[in-house]
């Protein structure tokens, strides 16, 4: 557990990427992105994996009473079959991965962010970091009492506006600014949309997932963004599950769902552009 298959051809066989087979024997898998971290240089990209690994350890001889317990959080590069481990730590978890480049076109790379609830140093229960190397650098202290989860959102498509980090959890501020369960941020500055979006359990995540939209396609309706989770409240509209951003405002897109929303998806599989 904890590890990364690959199948490298269809109909092959799944082989194990990069992790030894003597990994511990409890773990799991948050995210993975494809990221190269020298951008134009000679290196290639490489796939990067936040882990969580577990293993105890029992009395040889019977009843095996438990004598140890260990657990870490990695954040791993796998190139060519190979692991390197770039960051660790025995506090918390790394969950999400994501590439933002804050400057779009210009001449700054992309860089890598991390969030999850973690240690860097002394500092714990870090929420949002910057990947540099093997360095990780926090990001916006906020007050929510759960990890962060990242979305890299282009709000106007092809118009002129760049990019943004995305971030939701159960916060209401972040960065020195007032935001509820999702806020976003441009490499620089931190901004709230609108009211945001709430939940009456403090410690759950109002968002699971975010998605881009635009459900008239070349039409003249502005592309939302559309967010799926627990909430209850969506900006100053009570919503279920769903709403979306019209880049001002929030609001349900129809009739209330009975249960909360785990994945969102826009996708043409032969009916047309439709969100899933």
């Amino acid at each position: 557990f904890g590890s990364v298959w690959v199948l490298p051809s269809p109909g092959g066989a799944w082989q194990r990427a990069g992790f030894s087979p003597e990994s511990p024997r409890f773990g799991r898998v948050d995210d993975m992105v494809v990221f190269d971290d020298d951008g134009p240089g000679p290196g290639q990209p490489a796939l990067y994996v936040t882990r969580y690994t577990n293993e105890y350890w029992n009395e040889p001889m019977p009843p095996f009473p438990p004598l140890g317990f260990e657990s870490e959080a990695k954040i791993s590069k796998v190139v060519d079959a190979s692991t390197v481990d770039i960051v660790s730590t025995s506090t918390g978890a790394y969950t999400s991965l994501a590439v933002f480049d804050a400057d779009g076109a210009g001449p700054g790379p992309a860089q890598l962010y991390v969030g999850g609830d973690f240690s860097v140093g002394a500092q714990s229960h870090v929420h949002l970091a910057r990947l540099d190397g093997t360095t990780l650098t926090p990001l916006g202290s906020d007050d929510g009492t759960l990890g962060l989860k990242l979305s890299v959102i282009d709000e106007d498509g092809a118009g002129p506006n760049a990019p943004m980090l995305w971030v939701v959890g159960n916060f209401t501020h972040i960065g020195g600014i007032a935001a509820t369960g999702v806020a976003r941020f441009d490499g620089t500055n931190w901004s709230a949309l609108g009211p945001g979006l709430s939940i009456q359990a403090v410690n759950e995540l109002p968002v699971s997932t975010l998605c881009e939209f635009d459900d008239d396609g070349a039409g003249p309706k502005p592309r939302f963004v559309y967010a799926g989770g627990e909430f209850t409240k969506a900006g100053y509209a009570d919503a279920r599950g769903i709403a979306r951003w019209d880049g001002h405002y929030w609001e349900p897109p129809g009739a209330f769902l009975n249960n909360a929303v785990r994945a969102l998806v826009a996708a043409d599989v032969g009916q047309g552009m439709s969100l899933y």
